[in-house]
This record gives C-alpha cells, sequence and structure tokens, in this order.
C-alpha cells in the first residue's frame, strides 16, 4: 500500500474510532436522560455520510445512537448548543425554545427511522 493509501486508511480509522466515542456519549446521555445537542446529531450524521462515501460499514454505536435518535421529538431531545466548559444545560430547560434545523437533521433522522422500521 502506498502512503497515501495508508493515510487514507488512518483518516478512515479515526473517523471510526471518534464517531464509536461520540455515538457512546450520546447513548449515555440517552440513558442518564441528559440533553443530546444538535452539534452533536450533526456530527454523527457528517461522519455516517463520510463513512458511506468512503464505502466503511457504519459501528455498531454509530448506527445504534442514530436509530435512537430517529424515534425522539426534536423539542424533546435535542438542545440547540453544547453548553460551555463546566456548563451543563438540564433536559426540559427552556422548553419553549426549539432547536434550528438548518442541516435537515429531523428530516435525516426520519428517513433513518422509515428504513430501519421497513
Amino acid at each position: 500500500m502506498n502512503a497515501a493509501g495508508a493515510s487514507s486508511t488512518e483518516r478512515v480509522s479515526e473517523v471510526v474510532r471518534l464517531t464509536t466515542a461520540l455515538a457512546d456519549q450520546v447513548l449515555i446521555a440517552r440513558l442518564e436522560e441528559r440533553a443530546v445537542y444538535t452539534e452533536q446529531v450533526g456530527a454523527l450524521v457528517k461522519a455516517a455520510r463520510f463513512l458511506e462515501q468512503q464505502g466503511e460499514p457504519w459501528p455498531p454505536l454509530l448506527t445504534q445512537a442514530l436509530y435512537e435518535l430517529s424515534g425522539l421529538r426534536e423539542e424533546d431531545a435535542l438542545a440547540t448548543s453544547a453548553p460551555s466548559a463546566g456548563q451543563e444545560l438540564a433536559q426540559g430547560e427552556d422548553s419553549d425554545a426549539k432547536p434550528q434545523d438548518d442541516r435537515g437533521l429531523s428530516r435525516f433522522l426520519k428517513l433513518l427511522k422509515k428504513d430501519t422500521s421497513a
């Protein structure tokens, strides 16, 4: 394998590693009934798309996290932004605020839910 191929493989491996770690954090947050942030979901979706483009299978935790998130109501599941260092946003805080969805996360998750239930 040439240097470019090895470098590409290393990058994909790093994306898989980071994606698995983030998916684990999201699943733990769901179990502990803590907020999941749109930035976290966006990162998982981007990673899923990247891996798809590379022809790589999704890590099992990514699949599980996206499946879990696809069944949630947007206003109950997602907070609009991650807290600053040392700050935590409680789930349900400012419950009238609706997350921004300019990246189509809700649509993606709804489509994922349809695909997995078929």
